[in-house]
């Protein structure tokens, strides 16, 4: 389990900013770096990520990846999300990170957890939220991978496990991966109809046009640099080439997952097709 960290820190242009990090592995960090800013093509709200080094008289992190000689310090690296404008509760109880008392974690997680229908149906992001996680496979979206923000909206957080995993290489990655897609069960149920069926493959067509493929690949050029320095990275190709043959199959992908109700007096078969009962 990733240990996570709530404090200040120095950026690189020398500024003090508060946020969460954590140390991370060198494919989850690719991830994170990625995600981030696959998430930004799709204009969903996402904290601005840092790379900071954390001297070892500060903290003793030796999970976290040493960092590099081009850094000029000794110390680990830390991959560091920035929360202004963000509120540090998360949606799940965490009181050691944020600071809480146990009772009042409890309290902001319950209250959370039974407005989360209301609160994700008033999103205006939430289909685009659901194709950013179908698109990038993300298996983890849960209570604490997203933050609510000081002006109604919801930040997205914490996308080490997208992309098959923590330890699958983008080469290793076929187009059709199956995922499951938490915003799409919160938001819609298990049970489609066709007016919601519709809804999310307009959703897919509209995105579209954010994701050509010159986009797409400057997306992942950025975060190829960011890591460069730091880790071997694999082929940035590999990567291009999921996220584009993915995007044409998010309709079915999402259709799958959210199936029309069987009709009345039909009984599915074993071969999925309707049997008259």
């Amino acid at each position: 389990m990733t240990t996570n960290y709530f404090g200040v820190f120095l950026s690189a242009d020398g500024n003090l900013l508060e946020g969460y990090m954590k140390a991370l592995g060198p494919r989850p960090l690719l991830r994170e770096l990625l995600a981030n800013a696959l998430a930004r093509l799709l204009r969903l709200r996402v904290p601005d990520p840092h790379l900071v080094i954390c001297p070892p008289q500060v903290m003793s992190v030796p999970e976290a990846l040493p960092a590099p000689p081009t850094a000029g310090r000794v110390g680990r690296l830390l991959f560091a999300t920035e929360t202004a404008g963000i509120s540090y509760a998360r949606l799940n109880p965490q009181p050691n990170l944020d600071g809480f008392p146990t009772d009042v974690a409890m309290k902001i997680f319950t209250e959370a957890a039974e407005h989360l229908p209301i609160l994700l149906r008033n999103w205006a992001s939430l289909d685009t939220a659901i194709l950013f996680d179908e698109w990038i496979a993300n298996d983890d979206r849960n209570l604490g991978n997203f933050l609510l923000t000081d002006d109604d909206d919801i930040c997205l957080i914490d996308h080490e496990r997208a992309f098959g995993g923590q330890e699958a290489n983008f080469d290793d990655l076929a187009p059709e991966l199956p995922s499951i897609n938490s915003f799409l069960q919160w938001g819609y149920g298990e049970i489609g109809t066709e007016a919601n069926r519709r809804r999310l493959a307009d959703a897919v067509h509209d995105s579209a046009a954010l994701v050509p493929r010159d986009h797409v690949e400057a997306a992942v050029a950025k975060a190829w640099k960011a890591a460069a320095e730091i880790m071997d990275a694999g082929r940035s190709a590999d990567a291009i080439h999921f996220l584009l043959e993915r995007w044409p199959l998010m309709d079915n992908l999402l259709l799958e997952k959210l199936p029309l109700p069987a009709a009345a007096g039909v009984v599915p078969s074993q071969n999925g097709e309707g049997v008259h009962g």
